[in-house]
């Protein structure tokens, strides 16, 4: 039998985890056959969300929310405050659909739009899964063909990613779930890094205003902190001038 949106709720605020099948059967019939490739699993949005509330983070933004699965499960998890800014119309009606079902509306909000449609420096921390890939996925790849996709689209939603990024103030939080498609520049230090589901997770602070001009390398296999089998702090730096 399916668990209840309040047994579920139940056992992640226990801090018990659940499986995904068990959470998406609450997305409508649409949408949980592209769950898998396209929203976070519970496992890491749970492991994001305690990461972040170590950290004293009190408010998320979730950059291409989706169906709302991110936010929902952080919300339900955490005491944090997590806003998705999402693309695509139907998605955004979703995930305050199933926020409002979880009960968690007052935490977890979302905007219809790109990643101009808000003002980051207002969030403590930034979550990137992916967020841009689908622009230069195959056709096949996609989720549908009712938002503007392609190189174009991807080349300037990266350029805007990194110009946030730049701005973001002193202390503030990134997490990476398999990269964002863009370069993390060298004002950030890796704080932690994490083999999570079917990619790697990593979590950056920015350090610094000031940027050398180097940015951090995205790679998966052979980054320092990987070829080294860290979990933590990588041994050297990992940027290119």
């Amino acid at each position: 039998m399916e668990m209840s949106p309040g047994e579920i709720a139940s056992r992640l605020r226990a801090g018990d985890l659940i499986g995904d099948d068990e959470f998406d059967a609450w997305l409508p019939a649409s949408l949980r056959g592209p769950s898998v490739r396209y929203w976070t699993q519970v496992g890491v949005a749970v492991r994001v969300a305690r990461w972040l509330r170590s950290r004293g983070v009190c408010s998320v933004l979730d950059v291409g929310s989706g169906a709302g699965k991110f936010c929902v499960v952080g919300a339900l998890g955490t005491g944090l405050s997590f806003t998705g800014v999402e693309q695509r119309g139907y998605l955004v009606d979703c995930a305050r659909s199933l926020a409002a079902r979880f009960c968690v509306s007052g935490r977890a909000r979302f905007v219809h739009g790109d990643l101009d449609a808000v003002d980051c420096q207002l969030f403590d921390a930034l979550y990137f899964y992916n967020p841009f890939g689908e622009n230069v996925a195959p056709p096949a790849a996609r989720l549908d063909e009712t938002a503007e996709l392609g190189r174009g689209r991807f080349d300037r939603d990266v350029a805007t990613a990194q110009g946030v990024l730049s701005r973001m103030p002193v202390g503030a939080y990134l997490a990476t779930y398999n990269g964002y498609g863009g370069r993390v520049p060298d004002s950030f230090d890796l704080e932690h890094a994490k083999v999570a589901g079917r990619s790697l997770l990593r979590l950056w602070r920015k350090a610094r205003d000031e940027e050398a001009g180097g940015y951090w390398l995205e790679l998966e296999e052979t980054t320092t902190f990987r070829a080294a089998g860290l979990l933590g702090l990588p041994e050297g730096r990992a940027f290119e001038e």
